[in-house]
């Protein structure tokens, strides 16, 4: 069977996937699902975006990425992106 990921859709209008990373950014509008075998630093990179800004965007995930939770979505853009210094 093949599962669809529900939406929800705050004040931005962005359709935010679900299940997603407890403490994601509000203003995201770029997702990625975790799957086995993802790291942090590799989603990152894969999104052409530092990794100070996933951190930021997701920190529930930890400052080591030790919570990364396996099949919820991360943020990995947001409406007004500013990089990390």
């Amino acid at each position: 069977t093949t599962s669809i990921a529900s939406t929800t859709t705050p004040a931005n209008g962005i359709s935010t996937p679900t299940p997603y990373q407890t403490g994601m950014a509000t203003n995201c509008n770029k997702f990625h699902l975790v799957v086995s075998g993802d790291q942090c630093g590799t989603i990152a990179s894969n999104a052409g975006i530092t990794l100070a800004n996933f951190y930021a965007w997701n920190p529930a995930v930890g400052s080591t990425c030790a919570y990364l939770d396996l099949r919820d979505y991360v943020c990995i853009g947001t409406l007004t992106c500013t990089s990390a210094s």
